[in-house]
């Protein structure tokens, strides 16, 4: 039986409308997606398009190879951002997805508006259905999308006499697609000026640090240009730079090129004599383009004359949703036998390696290896090459880390890293263990424990510390008591052994949903030693 245009779109409405009609009772859980906008070393911060349905102390999941793992506790929330608490060893980085699963509830008169709306739709396409035509691709909306944060902080310790304050203030800000355009602005950048009163003598500096300041610029989804102070991520061994970036994005490839100049080493402000230019292609190894590979090449100048050249390497990728990969690398590749040392062809710099390792839902496995050495400015540092140079030892650290979910409150771990020089000289070794409870019967709270043996050519200390802490006022407030223990142990030279005391609390109050304030009190002593010291914090979000 043929069926007309008129009776298709009937049929499509009459579909559609018992799609958007669902028994209460068969209704099920639903999901919103967010991504990760900023981690730091204790919280996770979160964007959503709507936070509405979000409730405070709820779990967020992360979507890792098409499952979804508790791996986040919601702690705040403004009406599009979040900040949240990790329960487990997961790892985040900025981009990352994350996942928040409710119950719907539909209401009588939501469905009688649903059914009304149903109804107009059929009709409006029963009267229309001979005038139909195909509709030109729909344009693509750009949304803007900012994330912020201004804080000002302040630090004083006092003791025996001398005073050391330091007051900080901090503006981080990302604002993407500005007003639906196709412009970006980010921004990263300090204040910090110290006060220092020792011996009756009293002294102060200032200084304005910027870390980030640019200005990007997408003509499509495949090619962006950006100017002012950044980092890029294709190359984050080369560090900040002052100038343009441009990049081109292929189907299973991009290419990239820099020019501008390397920030000053004394000052971090900008300096047009540094000037530096660069180029690098990369290819992607999966469908989603999350993992990748670059390779480039940077020329860096002083007043005119080459000062470094080298190339670079860097790879990060996700293998399923069991192991995270990370590695970088550079080697010069300009006058490496400019003193006659014998040394001739490629001149490794760096070499860092990560891996991630989820053995199991409960075991993670985390390892490291970092390679470095005297990166060689012959310009910059013409009088002190020969030093630079006969003194070049490999600098290598090693990493391991460990953690483990004994229950789904109770977590431990366990981590070992030592540092050491090719010479032998300055070799250093720490070995820590953690035990962690994220819900405590009873009481309820977090408590965690953690001991550390550290030692290198000179000292051994050893410290062990615990911390609590309880939400109060449907988690506005946040009170955290904390004590540590360490004690020092002289090896080479003649010092008696010494124990030092910290006792702390900290206490975290949410003014309202963007606006927070801070402070904490530690006391510590050594000896007859009494020192004090106090910290305040004022963070708004937006």
């Amino acid at each position: 039986m043929r069926i007309s245009l008129h009776e298709h779109w009937i049929w499509i409405a009459t579909m559609l409308t018992a799609l958007l009609l669902p028994c209460e009772e068969l209704l099920a859980q639903e999901a919103l997606t967010g991504t990760v906008s900023f981690v730091t070393s204790q919280n996770v911060y979160l964007r959503f398009d709507n936070t509405d349905l979000l409730q405070l102390k709820d779990t967020i999941y992360q979507q890792l190879g098409g499952k979804n793992q508790a791996c986040l506790v919601l702690q705040q929330k403004s009406s599009v951002s979040c900040i949240a608490y990790p329960i487990s060893d997961c790892q985040f980085k900025q981009g990352d997805k994350v996942v928040y699963f409710y119950f719907p509830s539909v209401k009588k008169d939501d469905k009688e508006e649903l059914e009304q709306a149903s109804e107009f739709v059929k009709d409006s396409i029963a009267g229309n259905a001979n005038n139909l035509k195909a509709d030109a691709p729909p344009k693509k909306v750009l949304t803007d999308h900012i994330d912020g944060r201004i804080s000002l902080a302040n630090n004083t310790t006092a003791g025996e006499g001398d005073m050391n304050s330091r007051t900080m203030g901090r503006l981080d800000l990302a604002a993407e697609n500005i007003g639906g355009s196709r412009f970006s602005f980010y921004n990263n950048a300090r204040f910090r000026y110290n006060r220092i009163e020792r011996n009756g003598i009293k002294s102060n500096d200032s200084r304005l640090s910027i870390y980030e300041l640019a200005l990007r610029y997408d003509a499509d989804s495949s090619l962006s240009v950006s100017i002012g102070r950044q980092i890029n991520n294709r190359m984050l061994s080369v560090g900040a730079m002052d100038g343009l970036n441009a990049e081109k994005r292929f189907r299973n490839s991009y290419v990239g090129a820099v020019v501008g100049s390397r920030t000053d080493p004394r000052t971090y402000g900008v300096n047009p004599d540094l000037f530096q230019f660069g180029a690098y292609f990369g290819i992607y190894h999966d469908e989603k383009k999350i993992s990748s590979t670059t390779f480039g090449v940077i020329d860096q100048e002083n007043s005119g004359a080459t000062d470094r050249r080298y190339v670079f390497a860097q790879h990060s990728s996700r293998i399923g949703d069991k192991i995270n990969m990370f590695a970088t690398a550079e080697m010069d590749i300009y006058k490496t036998d400019v003193l006659g040392t014998g040394e001739s062809g490629l001149r490794p710099t760096s070499l860092y390696l990560m891996v991630n390792y989820k053995v199991t839902r409960k075991l993670r496995i985390t390892a490291s290896y970092d390679m470095r050495r005297n990166r060689i400015l012959y310009e910059s540092y013409s009088e002190n090459l020969d030093r630079l140079i006969t003194n070049d030892p490999y600098r290598n650290g090693y990493r391991f880390r460990l953690n483990y979910n004994l229950t789904r409150n109770i977590f431990a771990g366990a981590g070992y890293s030592l540092r050491s020089q090719s010479d032998g000289h300055n070799t250093f070794t720490s070995i820590n263990v953690f035990l962690s409870f994220v819900k405590i019967p009873i009481i309820g709270g977090r408590w965690s424990n953690t001991f550390t043996t550290n030692q290198n050519t000179y000292y051994t200390y050893n410290s062990i510390s615990t911390r609590y802490t309880h939400d109060f006022f449907k988690g506005k407030l946040s009170v955290s008591p904390d004590a540590r223990l360490v004690t020092y142990n002289y090896t080479n030279f003649n010092a008696d052994p010494f124990n030092q005391v910290y006792l702390s609390l900290d206490l975290d109050y949410d003014i309202g949903k963007n606006l927070s304030i801070g402070a904490d009190y530690e006391y510590s002593q050594r000896g007859d030693i009494i020192y004090h010291r106090f910290n305040t914090n004022l963070i708004q979000r937006f």
